[in-house]
């Protein structure tokens, strides 16, 4: 016992002795299943997986749904894509479907197989309860732009996506999806710039769409890769800000508003 608290498990007997005590411990039985993959035991490591969710208390979901990923990931790596569907359709129906489907993109995207995550999440959006979420549009536009380098197919989510989320959210995503534009390799600023033009004219007293704009502009500063890039960068950041300061404000979000651009101008500014 000594040992196994100093050194952990470091054979099958090992193992199981810890699960004993420890059932319900997702990381564990994880764990257990990585030591059979290293022994080149796939199909024992599939039975651990087996175990672990007979064993782990119905009611610990978290734990339970810790195994059913690192399942999908073990198939994933080392299964027929039969044998990861099959996993995956498992999990659907005794976790929450959607958070399982956005889990089988991610292992997609780390595995670099792209394809597959992007047939996941035209799946996730394809789905009448899925699509109706934000982050889902957002999430699938932001691997379109980041992993695949495909800024044409993202964009053409937006309009999709205002036709599913409720109209109380079309505002925040239309302008997040302005925010890749800056944010990504792929994007293009001054498109991101003509959209958040576009919405601060039609709600100009909505501050959040303002600070997200400053906050982009602030972060073309620090990405600026020629001191010419540079000085333009901190020339929009300065005309954001004294456009937002020229409006009417209430005394508390013009001390915020103000604090903001002195904590800029004293990183970025001359004395002036």
């Amino acid at each position: 016992t000594a040992d196994l608290d100093k050194d952990g498990p470091r054979n099958t007997s090992d193992f199981e002795r810890l699960l004993l005590g420890q059932p319900n411990d997702s990381g564990l039985w994880i764990q257990y299943m990585a030591f059979q993959l290293q022994l080149g035991e796939v199909q024992k490591a599939r039975d651990v997986a087996e175990r672990a969710l007979r064993s782990i208390h119905i009611r610990e979901l978290d734990e339970k749904a810790n195994v059913w990923i690192a399942w999908i990931n073990l198939e994933v790596e080392y299964g027929e894509e039969e044998r990861v569907e099959e996993v995956f359709k498992r999990a659907c129906q005794v976790q929450e479907p959607l958070g399982m489907h956005e889990k089988l993109a991610s292992i997609y995207i780390d595995s670099g197989k792209h394809d597959k995550a992007d047939a996941v999440f035209e799946r996730i959006v394809g789905n009448k309860t899925f699509r109706a979420s934000p982050d889902v549009w957002l999430n699938y536009a932001t691997f379109l732009m980041t992993s695949k380098q495909e800024s044409d197919r993202a964009r053409a989510l937006l309009p999709r996506s205002l036709k599913s989320v409720p109209k109380n959210e079309h505002r925040l995503l239309t302008a997040k999806f302005a925010g890749l534009e800056f944010r990504s390799a792929s994007g293009d600023a001054e498109r991101g710039r003509t959209i958040f033009e576009n919405i601060v004219g039609e709600w100009p007293k909505w501050t959040q769409g303002w600070d997200m704009w400053a906050d982009l502009e602030r972060a073309q500063i620090a990405t600026a890769e020629t001191a010419e890039a540079k000085s333009e960068a901190v020339d929009k950041t300065r005309n954001l800000f004294d456009r937002m300061c020229k409006q009417k404000m209430k005394k508390r979000r013009a001390k915020f508003v103000f604090k903001r651009w002195m904590e800029f101008e004293e990183k970025e500014g001359e004395k002036k």
